[in-house]
């Protein structure tokens, strides 16, 4: 495959202990796997490297610790293909997630509906809840370099949430007209 991946790496005080998890925020963000602590791997995009650029200088001006990006290329197929299937394992687990919390919402929705609170708050408050999950599956679609197969149970998750909430919009009593 030949593909070119950027390599950083960081080491910063232990304590604050903010500055770790800021920085594993903004790698996991970008949608990094870790080599080792420290050590995080990603495909090579100007975005990107324009993005672990401006962090590495944070890292160095701001938390005063050490960081390098640089490139790197595997020697054999199989280290690179290894690399690529650990990237797709992080992007299928988050869309596991994500489908799990849509999952959640219908079951939500259905309490909801059983219990006969069938409100406009209630519509508003999971009409969020859903928002939140679509820019959440946004955001992995934007980190899934290598497409991962388990967007596609993502996607027909968020679509039967959709669906549930439109029923459940439709029968809140001032629109169904009971």
């Amino acid at each position: 495959m030949e593909m070119i991946f950027l390599v950083f790496s960081y080491r910063v005080s232990s304590t604050p202990s903010r500055y770790r998890a800021f920085i594993w925020r903004k790698l996991k963000e970008m949608g990094a796997i870790y080599l080792q602590q420290g050590v995080a791997l990603l495909p090579h995009h100007k975005d990107i490297l324009e993005a672990l650029q401006r962090l590495r200088t944070q890292i160095i001006n701001e938390m005063h610790g050490a960081s390098t990006v640089g490139e790197l290329k595997f020697l054999n197929d199989q280290d690179e293909e290894f690399i690529i299937e650990e990237f797709l394992n992080a992007r299928n687990e988050e869309y596991h997630e994500l489908s799990e919390d849509c999952e959640r919402l219908v079951a939500e929705l259905d309490r909801l509906t059983q219990k006969s609170d069938v409100t406009q708050e209630n519509y508003e408050r999971n009409a969020e809840t859903l928002q939140r999950l679509e820019h959440s599956i946004d955001k992995a679609v934007q980190r899934d370099f290598f497409h991962a197969g388990g967007i596609d149970a993502t996607a027909h998750a968020f679509e039967a949430a959709q669906r549930r909430l439109e029923l459940f919009y439709i029968s809140i009593p001032q629109f169904s007209g009971r």
